[in-house]
């Protein structure tokens, strides 16, 4: 895209011109409404997802977990399927991956993927323990965040990404992978449901992925993840600030590099996705995080909050962006997608203590 047609569609985002719709209805696009979200059903959530046991991948308990998960998308009006995957692990620790995937759709074909495991590694699973409940609280999110999104007007479609098989992770097979490698041994469910949207050919339509890692109980922080898309991270962060969310959305100078399953999407070339993923406020033993638990009912109604506003003000932005390129002055009818930026694929600068900058990057400027 020419330079001055960039400029020409990124002016709007600075002074803060109200969004066209994304589709061709003329219908104006209603907000995601982020006071919608409970964090008391997210918590319901979590209680039910522990109660059906262990959930070690290809167990009877994970097996429980994943047909309730498939119900309550059904009771949204989700379209379900089950991505079964090849077996992983080795020997004794060898089992079946799946991901049970509910689909809202929207006027748009182009999906937004909220993605979190349901299932629990070894260290996890501690019976009804606050490992347990830590595991187990993305997808608890997951589910609440879809019952909101389910009742609202979307200008895109939605996917609901439930993993069972990153529980495999901790076996012995994962131990003998490098600390800094990338394999479906690491992150078999991970790995799995990324091949699985590359063999469908969505891995270029996807517009965002948000994937919500481990949750730890009372209180849990997030911390920027340095391999993230950068600007979808940037706009969860300044959607935090916006709703006040600074105690769970860390501030500017905290970032974090973990492992977890965001990283295998990333791997599969989803650029647009962002890792969401906690720990426990204050560190281990903190006075101030209290006892180990559950987490907070009002930290999980924050971030369910948080997420939905910055899917609105990605949705706005996209829209924007998706006229733009079907507009005279981009092209007119452009098939392709306008890029929004980069990923963090490199380390922080090294020896500078902040990230690197892209030659074109630019940070959004509010909603």
């Amino acid at each position: 895209m020419p330079l001055w047609a960039l400029l020409a569609l990124l002016a709007p985002l600075a002074c803060g011109t109200p969004p066209p719709n994304p589709s061709s209805s003329g219908h104006s696009q209603a907000p995601l409404g982020p006071v919608s979200f409970s964090g008391v059903r997210a918590s319901q959530n979590l209680e039910t997802l522990v109660d059906a046991g262990a959930r070690g991948p290809g167990s009877e308990s994970a097996a429980r977990a994943g047909a309730w998960i498939a119900e309550e998308l059904e009771g949204l009006g989700a379209r379900v399927e089950v991505w079964a995957g090849e077996s992983a692990g080795s020997g004794s620790e060898r089992a079946p991956i799946q991901a049970v995937v509910g689909f809202l759709d929207g006027e748009s074909d182009d999906p937004l993927l909220l993605i979190a495991r349901y299932d629990t590694l070894p260290s996890e699973r501690d019976g009804r323990g606050p490992e347990d409940y830590a595991a187990a609280a993305g997808a608890a999110v997951v589910l609440e965040l879809g019952r909101v999104l389910a009742e609202a007007p979307r200008p895109y479609s939605v996917a609901l990404v439930f993993l069972e098989g990153d529980g495999l992770a901790g076996g012995t097979a994962a131990a003998q992978v490098g600390p800094g490698e990338v394999t479906p041994r690491r992150f078999p469910g991970s790995h799995a449901a990324a091949t699985e949207l590359a063999a469908r050919q969505m891995i270029d339509q996807v517009r965002l992925a948000i994937f919500f890692g481990r949750l730890p109980g009372p209180r849990f922080v997030l911390e920027r993840d340095l391999r993230s898309h950068r600007m979808y991270r940037e706009t969860l962060w300044q959607a935090g600030r916006a709703l006040e969310a600074g105690p769970v959305f860390a501030g500017s100078d905290a970032f974090s590099s973990p492992l977890a399953g965001h990283l295998a999407f990333l791997a599969a070339g989803l650029r647009p996705t962002v890792g969401l993923i906690g720990t426990r406020r204050g560190g281990p033993g903190a006075a101030s995080s209290g006892p180990a638990g559950p987490p907070d009912p009002g930290e999980l109604a924050t971030l369910g909050r948080v997420t939905l506003e910055a899917i609105d003000r990605i949705s706005r932005r996209l829209g924007r962006i998706d006229a733009f390129a079907k507009s005279p002055l981009g092209g007119g009818g452009g098939a392709g997608k306008a890029g929004l930026g980069n990923s963090d694929s490199s380390p922080k600068a090294a020896g500078s203590g902040r990230e690197p900058v892209d030659a074109w990057e630019w940070v959004p400027l509010g909603p």
